[in-house]
């Protein structure tokens, strides 16, 4: 009951490449209340993210990925 399947297709998905790996996942950065997109973080050179001084870090959920259909573009 607290799961949720979410199927993506569209053409920016054009140029995904799945790992094929078991454990495979995304994450998915949410814009905050009132903002119509995400402040999204740069990598730093230990792996981590950063985001900009003086913004707050925005809200992000992480996705296992089911199965990649690159014939039909859909990630679920």
């Amino acid at each position: 009951p607290g799961m949720v399947r979410i199927v993506f297709a569209g053409d920016g998905l054009e140029g995904f490449l799945s790992s094929g790996v078991g454990d495979e996942y995304l994450r998915l950065f949410l814009p905050k209340t009132g903002h119509e997109e995400p402040v999204l973080p740069s990598p730093t050179e230990d792996g981590y993210w950063e985001f900009p001084d003086g913004v707050d870090s925005t809200e992000v959920r992480t996705y296992t990925v089911r199965s990649w259909d690159a014939v039909f573009g859909r990630l679920v």
